[in-house]
């Protein structure tokens, strides 16, 4: 058999564009549930982006709250240091302070814990988008190569179709 353009078709020709058609189809296939599968990690990591972002503004909000309080308590203590009035307030207020800077220590830590989660979310974040990018790469190149056997396909159809109808029938 033969197209217009004088390609020859044999049995083994056919048989390899055949078998050539049905791996790229599967290929393709698994590239979909490829990407799928990255799309559900990227929206699991943007979730945990945004659940580290919001913890993050907490914890900067609790830093704000625990600066002002500080500086209220020393207002307060340097108040009592001039009126050099009851000496237990003022042990009162030396211990507030001391537990509110206990206190912001420990959001310190907790901000600086907080920032690492941060970039490990979005390094991660960024991993998967780069992944996804390029199984999307490799997915457009095998619709591509799919496109031109899908041609080749269908013109070797057309052959057939027009050798069957040239050719008598006996049943």
């Amino acid at each position: 058999m033969m197209d217009e353009s004088g390609k020859i078709y044999r049995y083994q020709n056919i048989l390899t564009l055949l078998k050539q058609k049905e791996l790229l189809t599967s290929k393709i296939t698994h590239k979909k549930i490829e990407l799928k599968n990255l799309q559900q990690k990227i929206k699991k990591s943007l979730y945990v982006v945004q659940r580290s972002e919001d913890e993050m503004d907490k914890i900067q909000k609790r830093r704000f709250e625990l600066l002002l309080a500080i500086e209220k308590v020393e207002d307060e203590i340097a108040l009592q240091q001039k009126s050099s009035s009851h000496n237990l307030s003022l042990n009162r207020l030396e211990f507030s302070k001391r537990d509110l800077l206990e206190a912001f220590k420990q959001v310190e830590v907790r901000s600086r814990t907080q920032i690492n989660i941060i970039n490990n979310a979005h390094n991660e974040l960024e991993r998967w988008e780069e992944k996804r990018h390029q199984k999307n790469i490799l997915k457009l190149e095998q619709d591509d190569e799919y496109l031109e056997l899908e041609k080749e396909y269908k013109i070797l159809c057309e052959i057939f179709a027009t050798v069957l109808s040239k050719e008598p029938f006996e049943f």
